[in-house]
């Protein structure tokens, strides 16, 4: 992750050097636009470099929820997260879900349902609308998410 972070890092910054050269002698081209094209082009570029690895982000993904799921890492908090119905879902091996409830107050339940039992991961599967998440606390009490990615343990 932060190895694809890095090389868009670089990228844009070899755009953004290459857009603002000045022109060379004897020429009459003007120089490039102000900053608002270039941030466009680098959004462009992230979006690229998003498309095309998204596969091994879903990959990754996977390979850490599956890791939860299989040695039952019990979440340790729950907290606030940019974005809207956006928890992040804390785990006692470090590992950071952002997520999102089904319903409203999803979270609610099981930051309420930490204080007296373990709460973990029980299952989790992938398909075209994203990937499902099952929280459970006892054989009764569960809810459903969905994962918007990893994060980072703050």
């Amino acid at each position: 992750m932060w190895l694809l972070l890095g090389a868009l890092v670089v990228g844009g910054l070899g755009a953004v050097r290459l857009r603002q050269r000045p022109a060379p002698a004897g020429t009459s081209e003007a120089a490039p636009a102000g900053l608002p094209a270039d941030l466009a082009n680098l959004d462009a570029a992230f979006d690229r470099l998003c498309a095309a690895h998204s596969h091994e982000l879903g990959i990754l993904l996977a390979a850490r929820l599956s890791q939860l799921v299989h040695r039952r890492v019990p979440v340790r908090a729950i907290r606030q997260a940019p974005g809207e119905r956006s928890v992040r879902v804390c785990f006692a091996d470090g590992t950071v879900v952002l997520a999102r409830g089904n319903a409203p107050g999803d979270f609610a339940r099981v930051a309420w349902a930490l204080h007296g039992r373990p709460v973990h991961l029980a299952w989790f599967s992938s398909d075209e609308a994203g990937t499902h998440l099952d929280f459970r606390w006892s054989p009764d009490q569960r809810i459903g998410a969905v994962a918007v990615g990893l994060d980072q343990p703050d």
